[in-house]
C-alpha cells in the first residue's frame, strides 16, 4: 500500500526497482527507546538523547510535577535538569532541591529556559553532577518554588533511579566509560553517529528552503510546526549521511517525512521503494517513521485511523553501493478493513511484498 506525495520542488533521485525489491530476514527494531524502572522511566530519541524523569508524589496537581535529567550521546556531554511546572514560576525566584531533608542546589529561575511545555531547562554543568551524587543513594527528592499561588514544596521518589541511570548508560554506549553515569570504568564514550535536527535553521543550507515559507516544498502552516517535530541526520560511514525530516503537515496521528542523501558534496532526496496494487513503484515519503542506526533499518506505519487497526506499514534496509545511498525494500504490509482487530500489529498484516510471504 503506497501512501506518497509528489515533492516537486526537490531533484528525487529514482533507483532501479529490480535491484531493491528482495526479502531479506532481518528484524526490526525500535528507533528509540523507553523503560520504566520503579518511580521512574527512561525516554531516548533516534539520537540517543535520553530523559530520565519522575513524577511528584505529593502533593496532588502541584505546581511542579515532574522532575527530569537529560543527557545527549557523545563523550563528556553535560547532564542538563529539567523541572516541569504547570504554572510560570514567580520571576526573580529560585528552585531549591533538597534531597533526604538536605538543601543540596539552588537554581535561580532566570537561569533557566522555559519552553511551550511548562519545563525550565538548567544548563549541565558541575551543579548536575554534585546533585547526582546526592541523589543516587537517597530516597527522596523535595523541590522548593514559587507560583502564581505562593510558596510550594513538591516530593518525589527516587526508587529506580540507580537502574534507570545505567539504562542510560547502555543506550549512550557509556557502560564502564569514564564519563558514565553510573557504571563508570577506563573507557571512552563513543561518538554520537546520530544528530538531531531540531529546528529549520539547523537543516543544511542546500535543501533548507524547501521547508518554509510558502513555497516550500515541506514546509508546515505554522512556523513552529517543524521544531515541534524535528528530524535527524544520521552518519552511515564512507562519509555518507542520511537525513530524515518532517515534511509538511501531517495530521492527527501522521506525519509524513523526506529523505535525504549527503554524499560526496551533494544532497539528494531519496526515493523509496513500494509496493502498489498494480505492481512496484516508488514514493517520495514515508509516514510515522522508525529508524534502527545499527542495523540501519527504516519502518514506517500509515495509520488508516487514530486507533491503528489499519494501513500500511514498509521495512527499507539502507544500502551504500555502487549508486551511493539507496533503500531496499524488505517488507511491504496492508489492511484495508478498519475493523478494530489489530491482527497482533502491523508487523503481522498481509504482505504485499516479498510475494507470498505470510
Amino acid at each position: 500500500m503506497s501512501h506518497a506525495g509528489d515533492n516537486g520542488g526537490f531533484s528525487v533521485r529514482l533507483i532501479s526497482i529490480v535491484t531493491v525489491l528482495f526479502f531479506c530476514g532481518l528484524s526490526a527494531a525500535s528507533a528509540d527507546a523507553y523503560k520504566e524502572f520503579k518511580d521512574f522511566n527512561v525516554s531516548c530519541s533516534v539520537a540517543m538523547t535520553c530523559t530520565i524523569q519522575t513524577l511528584a508524589k505529593t502533593p496532588k496537581q502541584p505546581p511542579v510535577n515532574a522532575f527530569s535529567l537529560l543527557r545527549k550521546a557523545g563523550p563528556d556531554t553535560p547532564l542538563d535538569i529539567l523541572v516541569a511546572a504547570q504554572d510560570e514560576l514567580s520571576a526573580g525566584s529560585d528552585i531549591r532541591l533538597s534531597v533526604d531533608g538536605k538543601q543540596v542546589l539552588i537554581l535561580p529561575v532566570a537561569k533557566g529556559v522555559r519552553d511551550e511545555n511548562t519545563e525550565y531547562t538548567f544548563a549541565g554543568g558541575a551543579d548536575s553532577l554534585k546533585l547526582l551524587e546526592a541523589l543516587r543513594n537517597a530516597s527522596k527528592l523535595e523541590i522548593a518554588y514559587t507560583a502564581k499561588g505562593g510558596p510550594g514544596t513538591s516530593s518525589f521518589s527516587l526508587s529506580g533511579l540507580v537502574a534507570a541511570l545505567i539504562f542510560t548508560d547502555e543506550v549512550q554506549g557509556r557502560l564502564k566509560a569514564r564519563d558514565a553515569l553510573q557504571v563508570k570504568g577506563d573507557g571512552t564514550s563513543p561518538a554520537a553517529a546520530v544528530r538531531e535536527i531540531a529546528t529549520v535553521a539547523d537543516i543544511p543550507e542546500a535543501i533548507r528552503d524547501e521547508f518554509k515559507g510558502p513555497d516550500g516544498t515541506c514546509s508546515f502552516s505554522d512556523d513552529d510546526g517543524f521544531d515541534n517535530i524535528g528530524g535527524f541526520d544520521a552518519d552511515v560511514g564512507d562519509d555518507a549521511h542520511f537525513l530524515a525530516l518532517p515534511c509538511g503537515d501531517g495530521g492527527a496521528y501522521n506525519q509524513p517525512y523526506a529523505f535525504f542523501a549527503s554524499q560526496s558534496g551533494s544532497i539528494d532526496q531519496m526515493a523509496l521503494p513500494d509496493m502498489a496494487p498494480d505492481g512496484p513503484t516508488t514514493t517520495s515519503q514515508a509516514w510515522n517513521i522508525d529508524w534502527d542506526q545499527q542495523k540501519r533499518i527504516l519502518t514506517a506505519f500509515f495509520k488508516g485511523r487514530g486507533l491503528g487497526d489499519c494501513g500500511g506499514w514498509n521495512k527499507w534496509r539502507l544500502d551504500n553501493g555502487g549508486e551511493g545511498l539507496v533503500f531496499a525494500l524488505l517488507e511491504a504490509r496492508s489492511k484495508d478493513d478498519c475493523d478494530g482487530n489489530y491482527d497482533n500489529g502491523p508487523e503481522n498484516w498481509p504482505a504485499t511484498w516479498p510475494v507470498g510471504k505470510k
